[in-house]
């Protein structure tokens, strides 16, 4: 893409410098006329300094296929042009547009995903001189008494108790070991957000395709009991507490460890609302769940248990939506369902992920039942939810 001259500017302003008039008018042009929703676009690409934060998620919804096809391609067009937006985001529409129905609306996003594409790979290629300096940097700290030449292979088992002991001997602080290591990290992490952001699920897609082969004939244990028991429970509002009692094992047997065993019907502040199930994710439960926590923020997994005979009604996914915050639990979580999600249901799910970022996925009873079989195969359970997320981001 070429740079534009506002490209330097492209951050989001503080929201007291936001031209409210400009925003509401945007959004009103935005929910009328084809006519009007090309001017919104226009405004939406050509000021953004005067924009708050969540405009760029009004772009996202008017890239859908449910927009006009001019409205699409303008946004194509407009990708072409411009740097405002960051990559992330640039992806994000990038990953709607490229599956366009249209062939020019297409075309032109798989042009701009090669050239965005190619400088996201620009900008990754310093990680590993990153992780390289990091190391140098350990390796030349010469303190008495500590050794922090091989800290970086052993970060996950080293245990220092005396470190402040002997930086205070030394007469330093620990700002001047911790500081760099905090702001490397985060500098990993938002480059680690950014990746996640344009790629559909942590493990490649063939790894992912063992779900739904691995079906082995379960040997009379625990697995076998638990399936047996799900297949006899009667879909319906009478059966509830017996579902969530399934769902319950299930999850403990795929998931525990490495997540924590569950609380269970947590009630949050005031008891306005409560969590069927919450397993929380501790700090060494692997990589992948690791990605979960940097990419949603998730302190934990929510898990909501829905015994419905029917498809599930978008209210269900509203509901479950509140549950879920950066200043909560995160924005992460999953409903488990007999039937699923309605089409109006499925709409909501796209709009809490588009607006709010919340994702909120939902397994079925072949979905755990997947889940058991990988964990029988000594395989990854978690490949199960990875796979939803892949799902439910390519229906974007």
């Amino acid at each position: 893409m070429s740079k534009s001259p506002s490209s330097a500017s492209a951050k989001p302003i503080p929201e007291q410098k936001v031209n409210k008039q400009l925003w509401r008018d945007i959004q009103e042009k935005a929910a009328a006329s084809e006519s009007e929703k090309l001017d919104a676009v226009r405004l939406l690409f050509d000021r953004p300094d005067e924009l708050p934060r969540q405009s760029t998620r009004l772009i996202q919804r008017l890239a859908s296929t449910d927009q006009p096809v001019a409205v699409r391609r303008a946004i194509a067009s407009k990708l072409r042009e411009s740097q405002d937006l960051s990559h992330s985001l640039a992806l994000s529409i990038l990953e709607i547009l490229r599956n366009d129905p249209d062939p020019e609306v297409k075309s032109a996003a798989e042009e701009v995903y090669k050239s965005t594409a190619h400088e996201i790979y620009k900008i990754m290629q310093p990680i590993a001189e990153i992780s390289r300096s990091l190391q140098a940097t350990f390796q030349s700290i010469k303190i008495a008494q500590l050794d922090l030449s091989n800290l970086v292979a052993n970060i996950p088992q080293v245990h220092l108790p005396n470190l402040q002991e002997i930086l205070a001997a030394t007469n330093l602080s620990t700002r001047a070991l911790i500081d760099p290591v905090i702001l490397s990290r985060q500098a990993l992490e938002s480059i680690a957000r950014s990746a996640q952001a344009a790629l559909p699920s942590y493990y490649p897609l063939p790894e992912l395709e063992v779900i739904g082969r691995i079906y082995p004939e379960f040997k009379g244990g625990h697995a076998t009991r638990l399936r047996s028991k799900l297949a006899k429970c009667v879909p319906g509002k009478l059966s509830w507490k017996v579902y969530q009692d399934i769902c319950r094992e299930i999850l403990s047997y795929a998931l525990v460890p490495p997540l924590l065993e569950p609380s269970e019907e947590t009630a949050t502040r005031g008891r306005a609302q409560r969590r069927d199930l919450i397993f929380h994710i501790p700090y060494d439960a692997g990589r992948f769940w690791e990605s979960i926590r940097i990419a949603h923020k998730s302190l934990a997994l929510i898990v909501e248990c829905k015994n419905y005979s029917d498809l599930l009604r978008p209210d269900q996914v509203t509901i479950t939506s509140k549950y879920f915050g950066e200043k909560k639990l995160g924005l992460f979580g999953v409903i488990v369902s007999r039937k699923g999600l309605s089409e109006s249901a499925k709409q909501e799910q796209m709009r809490l992920w588009m607006e709010e970022e919340k994702m909120i996925l939902c397994l079925t009873d072949g979905d755990m039942i997947n889940m058991m079989s990988l964990k029988e195969a000594d395989d990854d359970p978690s490949k199960v939810i990875d796979n939803a997320i892949r799902l439910f981001r390519q229906s974007i």
